[in-house]
């Protein structure tokens, strides 16, 4: 009798081995996408978006950056801007006791070479949905593609937001690679 209890425990423990490697046990999300490439609507231009990615992470503060490209931008608006092809850059600050960017000009230092981007124009204080990290800012500013190629080569970059200061990251620099090989591509079709 002792055996077969053995060998049926034996089966159970087999049977709910192989059920659980076979079902995950936790429902898995698919990740967020940060890099998409949409046509808009109304003007038929493509936009090039790379939303929500870490530029700083820290215990009471995290920055966060979502850049936009349109290419092909046949509207009278973008014509007379520029020819100079730009991204725009959100950045969002969640802090526990909200940061003070001073002048909010957006500067890098690339291998010891300086780069003024443009200066930022910075949203009042929001709550943020972060319960850890309670207030938000957003400052939005440009940069030339040209100059995102630039930070995007450097070996030693760094990056100064009115009075923060941080470094950029392989791991950003990689991101922003992406958005620019995205932009690319969306240049070379046809329209």
């Amino acid at each position: 009798m002792k055996t077969v209890l053995c060998i049926a425990a034996l089966w159970v423990a087999v049977y709910a081995l192989s059920v659980s490697i076979t079902r995950p046990t936790t429902t898995q999300h698919p990740a967020p996408k940060i890099l998409e490439t949409t046509e808009d609507e109304f003007t038929g231009a493509t936009v090039v978006r790379l939303r929500d990615f870490p530029v700083f992470v820290s215990a009471d503060h995290v920055l966060l950056v979502t850049a936009e490209a349109k290419i092909h931008d046949p509207s009278p608006a973008a014509r007379m801007l520029s020819h100079v092809p730009t991204a725009a850059l959100e950045f969002q600050s969640h802090s526990t006791k909200g940061r003070d960017f001073g002048d909010a000009e957006l500067h890098f230092s690339i291998d010891g070479q300086r780069l003024r981007a443009a200066p930022a124009a910075s949203d009042k204080l929001y709550a943020s949905t972060d319960e850890r990290l309670r207030v938000m800012r957003r400052l939005h500013s440009s940069i030339s593609i040209a100059d995102l190629r630039r930070v995007v080569e450097g070996r030693a970059v760094r990056m100064r937001l009115g009075y923060f200061e941080t470094d950029i990251t392989t791991e950003t620099r990689a991101g922003f690679r992406e958005f620019l090989s995205a932009v690319d591509a969306a240049k070379g079709r046809n329209k």
